[in-house]
Order: C-alpha cells, then structure tokens, then sequence
C-alpha cells in the first residue's frame, strides 16, 4: 500500500526499522539474507518500471549535466554548501534557500544550514545527532528486556536511517527520497511522531529495570 502512494522513502525506512530490530532480537542470518535479496527485486521493479522514479534515481550521478532539470534541487543544495564557506554567512542571511533552493523547509534544509552556519555548523549539527544515537544504542543494550531493546533499538534505526538519508540525498551521494532530518525539518507530523518516540524512550530509561 505504501508503494501505490507512491512513496518510496517509507518503504526503506519501514525496512530499516524492521531490519535493525531483527539484528537486535538474534534472527538467523539464513532468514534475514533471502528477505533482503526478495525485497532488494521488489524495490528494483519499483524503480524500473516508473519512469519518473528512474529519473530521479539517476540524476543524482550527474548533476552538473541534469542541473536544468531532475537535478536542479541537487544542484543548488551543492552550490548552497559551497558558498557557506567555513563558517557560513549568518543566521537568515543565506540566498540559496530563499531564491533558488526547493523544498527549501523539508528535504533540502541541511543545505540551507551549511549555506548560514557553514562547516563549523554542519559538524556542530552532526556531532548532536551522533551523541542523540549513540545514548539511545548504549540505553538499548543496557535494557534488560528484549521489548524494551527492540523499541530502542528500533527507534534509533529509524532516526539514524533518515538522518543518513536526508544528509546523503543533500549531498549528492543518493537520490532524492523526501525523507525530512528528524527534529529539524518543517513538518508538524513528522516533529509529533518524534517528540512521541523520544517520550516513550524517557519511560524505557525510567523503568527499564522494573519486572
């Protein structure tokens, strides 16, 4: 059903989460390795036969060719981090995000950061996401219940998967899936459904060694 959205954004992020969850719980790899395989030719066959999503899915490899065209919102997000320079040119002060860049709020919004706060920023902005990642795997090997470490677990799959995602797409090292950057994009249902899990993982790390 999410593939006739279409939206395949959400389908690898569904199976990210299921994946990382399965690692956690100690499934066999016999069982693991044909799953990939299968979905691996389902998400082929979802590619190919949408000419639109082929599209996409190549014009991220030539940018600078396809830049007046699928890769226009590529290219501006690039040339937003090459003019942030080291430092950037101040809080509001960018013009990429406000004249040239789409989806400027949501998928693009790294660019606009890097383009006001520069390479200091970017590595500022990235080291708060590892340290929220590496707690929320450190507090989920430390729970002594399977269920409380297949939550855990699971919800730091799924920010760090669109963490990855999001910065790989605003870089040019992967397609343009739609994937917002957790706590940091515009979007009301994305920012509930975080602030949510995050709750749920401050009543794991407060009960995590009540029977």
């Amino acid at each position: 059903f999410i593939a006739l959205g279409p939206d395949l954004g959400t389908i690898l992020l569904c199976c990210a989460v299921g994946g990382t969850m399965m690692l956690v719980s100690g499934v066999r790899w016999a069982y693991v390795i044909p799953t990939f395989l299968i979905g691996l030719s389902g998400f082929t066959v979802l590619i190919l036969n949408w000419p639109n999503r082929l599209r996409r899915f190549t014009s991220f490899l030539e940018p600078w060719e396809k830049r007046g065209d699928e890769a226009y919102q590529l290219f501006e997000g690039l040339v937003a981090f090459g003019v942030g320079g080291l430092t950037g040119k101040g809080a509001a002060n960018g013009i990429q995000g406000r004249a040239y860049l789409p989806e400027a709020h949501t998928d693009f919004v790294f660019s606009v950061w890097a383009e006001e706060w520069g390479f200091v920023g970017v590595v500022g902005l990235l080291g708060l996401y590892g340290l929220l990642l590496a707690r929320l795997f450190a507090l989920a090997l430390a729970c002594p219940r399977l269920s409380d470490r297949l939550f855990l677990s699971g919800f730091a799959g799924m920010l760090g998967f669109q963490v990855v995602v999001n910065l790989g797409v605003a870089l040019g090292v992967m397609p343009v899936t739609g994937l917002t950057l957790p706590l940091f994009s515009y979007g009301g249902s994305s920012l509930i459904a975080t602030l949510a899990g995050l709750g749920l993982v401050l009543l794991v790390h407060r009960d995590r060694y009540q029977d």
